[in-house]
């Protein structure tokens, strides 16, 4: 079929995780300043007017391990937009008005647009900073505000020159990353911001598992029946639809930023190491603790329970047919392909087609027991009255709560118990959210 959309998508085994200590942010700096600005040939204002022409644009993806350019053209203008993208990315000018923009857009979005008006990815990416503190992986993708205060337009070129000039996949090397540091108990920060009407969490530890390992099929089939991003779940059921708590909740065994704004992961987000993570969006604050406890009360009972054979059925097809919507363009599926390789797995659909067919629900409750626990992680909070919100955390002391509109009996006995659910609670950080990845 002759698509009248064509698309293009560049990928370079580079990213955040190769930032200089003390100029965080520099490889996200360097790549949207290929995508924004202008070249040794035409300046940004030039390159705008034409893609105005052709409805088009590029955009770019920096992630810690992956660096993509991709962007949608109709075919009428193929070879003029592959022409100036070319140009972009091999001869780009690296202009100082340019470099001023653009680190100042990604400045404002650290300082503005992530700390200051968005509490729920704030907290998740807080949670990635303090799960690998010291790491290659310890810092947001778009840096840190001193890390890119740092940096200078000729730390960009020499990145540039390093890691960019060649788009290739595989051009370098594998990064080796040290293993991270497995949290102690609960390690807690919480981030004080006293005009929040909710309380955003957000929690999780590490597991060695990611696209390829034999146990990621199992583990994606527990994490899809836990919390399937903006589709349900066991936490969402319990904590939303029963209790009517918040907006939803839901877990994740790969990183997913954004997840407020799409119903679907982006690709090219692949990573060496990952984590699992729950996503509970804001509490009522004199509820919060509650929802925390909630989750994690759920998580211990699958793990001491597992799935019914039942469970194990429905969730396995919902994926099967699930998976098939994320390569729903050709961009999309140029993406999926990128990750393929990445992790060096079949096609993504055949891969997880073929993994789920040869699950059984005893593969599935193994792998729940060897991997999903609630003694040591880390909890990231932000909201309205974070200090008191830690001393009763500290003190292990029941949260229960009480609702406006009768209940079940068996909601009822349950909140006892989840209201005394017992946290295992270690080192507990306050902070002011305006320091939120200052380093």
């Amino acid at each position: 079929m002759n698509e009248p959309l064509k698309s293009c998508r560049f990928a370079v085994r580079c990213g955040s995780a190769l930032d200089p200590k003390g100029k965080e942010g520099l490889a996200c700096l360097t790549a949207t300043l290929m995508a924004e600005g202008g070249t040794t040939k035409r300046s940004y204002k030039q390159i705008l007017d034409e893609f105005f022409e052709m409805a088009t644009q590029i955009e770019v993806q920096v992630d810690q391990e992956l660096t993509v350019f991709y962007g949608t053209v109709h075919r009428d203008h193929l070879d003029r937009y592959e022409s100036i993208l070319n140009e972009m990315l091999e001869s780009p000018g690296f202009a100082q008005e340019d470099f001023e923009r653009v680190r100042e857009d990604l400045l404002n979005y650290l300082k503005v647009g992530l700390r200051g008006s968005n509490d729920e990815e704030m907290a998740k990416e807080v949670l990635y900073q303090e799960l690998y503190r010291g790491h290659p992986y310890g810092h947001p993708c778009s840096g840190t505000v001193q890390g890119l205060e740092a940096i200078e337009i000729c730390d960009v070129r020499e990145f540039y020159g390093r890691y960019l000039a060649e788009l290739n996949l595989e051009a370098l090397p594998v990064p080796e990353l040290p293993e991270p540091k497995q949290p102690r108990g609960i390690e807690v920060v919480l981030i004080e911001k006293a005009d929040a009407r909710g309380v955003a969490m957000s929690f999780g530890f590490h597991i060695p598992v990611r696209r390829g390992h034999p146990d990621y099929l199992a583990l994606l089939v527990a994490q899809s029946w836990l919390g399937q991003h903006r589709s349900g779940g066991r936490l969402f059921d319990r904590i939303r639809e029963v209790r009517g708590l918040n907006y939803g909740d839901y877990a994740y065994i790969e990183y997913f930023p954004r997840g407020m704004y799409q119903f679907e992961p982006e690709p090219n987000l692949a990573r060496q190491q990952q984590i699992f993570q729950v996503w509970l969006r804001p509490v009522e604050p004199r509820k919060a603790l509650f929802a925390f406890r909630l989750a994690l009360y759920e998580i211990d009972k699958l793990k001491r329970e597992g799935l019914s054979g039942e469970e194990f059925e429905r969730t396995r097809k919902f994926l099967g047919k699930y998976v098939k919507l994320l390569l729903k363009t050709e961009s999309l599926v140029a993406g999926y392909a990128i990750d393929s390789t990445f992790y060096g797995t079949p096609e993504y659909t055949s891969y997880i087609a073929g993994g789920l067919a040869e699950l059984t629900l005893e593969n599935v409750k193994e792998v729940i027991g060897r991997y999903l626990q609630v003694e040591d992680l880390s909890f990231v909070a932000v909201g309205p009255g974070m200090a008191e919100f830690g001393r009763v955390l500290e003190s292990g002391e029941a949260t229960p709560i009480d609702y406006e509109t009768e209940q079940p009996k068996e909601v009822i006995l349950e909140d006892l118990e989840v209201a005394s659910f017992p946290l295992r609670v270690g080192a507990v950080r306050v902070m002011p959210f305006e320091q939120a990845f200052d380093v």
